[in-house]
């Protein structure tokens, strides 16, 4: 009886899970914008909305596209003379708004003494950190490229 009871139950268990199985996913592919390098990429919620937007470090901006729309908002412009290398967005403070980090100004033949990190901050209102207010950018000590300044956030045409 209880080898009968097993069988049901696996048997049980085999359809219903053929049953629950979910529609194959349908990727669309979709051109956000055409950029120059495009060195670093994060997926992460810009603006606390719940929405994965897309933040990209290109070679001199960086910049974030809103989801679902994609608009392209840049959040800072020339923090180095060389390329911006790569970024990582995550909320480190809790408050629904990532915070992101950048490293640029890297040479390969001078990697001891060459290379810039850049923290940005998003601004502190209850709203989302876009639409036109600056960004508060923090560096590391032996940069002065944006040390306690506002980097102000410009809107694509």
């Amino acid at each position: 009886m209880k080898k009968l009871l097993i069988t049901f139950l696996v048997l049980g268990a085999a359809l219903l899970s053929s049953a629950a199985e979910p529609s194959p996913f349908k990727w669309r592919e979709v051109e956000v914008d055409k950029i120059d390098i495009g060195y670093g990429l994060q997926l992460t919620d810009v603006d606390g909305d719940g929405k994965t937007d897309i933040v990209l470090a290109d070679k001199k901006t960086i910049q974030w596209y809103e989801n679902p729309s994609w608009e392209k908002h840049v959040i800072a412009r020339d923090l180095t003379p060389r390329d911006n290398v790569c970024i990582t967005a995550r909320d480190i403070d809790g408050d629904g708004k990532c915070e992101i980090a950048v490293g640029g100004q890297w040479n390969f033949r001078e990697t001891l003494k060459d290379g810039a990190v850049f923290y940005l901050a998003p601004p502190r209102t209850a709203t989302a950190p876009s639409h036109g207010r600056p960004w508060n950018c923090i560096t590391n000590p032996m940069s002065t490229a944006c040390t306690g300044s506002k980097v102000p956030v410009e809107r694509s045409p």
